[in-house]
């Protein structure tokens, strides 16, 4: 699926025989699919295209949320009328996935992004893990894909190498990516919802819900396929959300900046050793792309710290928190 362009795909009207997915009063979805949606009609209709036309959906409900789209996507979700499609008006990921719990019935919620494609085998092997009664949480693997296969630009090459390293953020950092993310309904009535766009909500959530006792699980055969940040502009403007949730939690006393400062430092020495992994990467498959990449990944580190530095001295954690995936 990751050599497919995702223009190349486009919404297709089912038959009325075979769509499913609208419970009535004998059937009752097993599944429950959330996305949250923001000023992505061409994504959308992809991400609503790889399910239906690779899976079974009788005992599966998708809820699309958008989250304050210029353009209602309804035009788009009208070619699956068995999609649910509602919105909420509170601004970030976190609320908008807490509509679609609060609209949702299946035992099991998956979480996901409106950008995604499905691997083919992603209903079956997600439904897989959850026939083991420990099984509470799941992080599925994430591949990364550009828009053109033969021709990435240096974001893209970078993101292919360093975009969602999800075994680790599960191992490590005790948490999974919301593009990804799955559990049984009862964890997340336990753990409880997500929190707003002031902080990384899945990231908050998953460590919320490791020390509840519901660590993730990481199930790289549950794939899906992101498209890969495809501009230098759009790298930067994650970055900076991503710098400014980091500045929030990290603390305010005189050794958290010291560290923040020495991390900022570390950045611009970092790239020297990643040579030897762009060099041998399996991901990238043309010289002309690792050093694409590697380009991307010395301006790109060099503006974290700088970025990490201004913010220090301003100290100003919300400056980036207002948006949410607008580029």
């Amino acid at each position: 699926m990751s050599a497919n362009r995702v223009s190349d795909i486009r919404p297709v009207a089912f038959p009325s025989a075979l769509m499913g997915g609208q419970e009535n009063a004998s059937t009752r979805p097993v599944l429950s699919i959330i996305a949250p949606h923001l000023n992505q009609p061409e994504y959308l209709a992809a991400f609503l295209q790889s399910l239906y036309s690779q899976f079974d959906m009788d005992d599966v409900e998708v809820i699309v949320v958008d989250n304050g789209s210029r353009e209602d996507p309804a035009t788009v979700v009208a070619s699956w009328p068995q999609v649910n499609l509602t919105s909420e008006l509170e601004p970030g990921p976190g609320p908008a996935r807490n509509r679609g719990v609060a609209l949702s019935h299946a035992p099991i919620l998956a979480f996901t992004d409106a950008d995604v494609l499905f691997d083919k085998n992603w209903k079956a092997r997600l439904l897989k893990r959850f026939e083991d009664p420990a099984t509470k949480v799941i992080g599925g693997g994430v591949q990364i894909f550009p828009l053109d296969p033969e021709n990435p630009s240096p974001a893209e090459a970078y993101e292919q190498v360093y975009a969602f390293p999800q075994q680790k953020y599960i191992e490590k950092q005790n948490f999974s990516v919301s593009a990804n993310l799955a559990m049984l309904r009862e964890v997340f009535d336990a753990v409880g919802p997500f929190v707003g766009i002031s902080v990384a909500e899945d990231a908050e959530w998953g460590q919320r819900a490791t020390k509840a006792g519901y660590p993730a699980v990481y199930a790289p055969e549950v794939l899906v396929h992101h498209p890969a940040r495809p501009t230098m502009t759009a790298l930067k403007r994650k970055w900076d959300r991503n710098i400014s949730h980091q500045y929030e939690v990290q603390g305010t006393s005189p050794v958290s900046k010291v560290r923040w400062l020495v991390k900022a430092g570390a950045l611009l020495v970092s790239p020297v050793f990643n040579i030897l992994l762009l060099a041998t990467t399996p991901r990238l498959k043309h010289p002309r792309d690792r050093w694409r990449a590697f380009r991307a990944l010395l301006e790109l580190r060099a503006y974290r710290a700088r970025k990490m530095i201004s913010t220090l001295l301003r100290d100003r954690s919300r400056y980036a928190s207002m948006r949410w995936n607008r580029d």
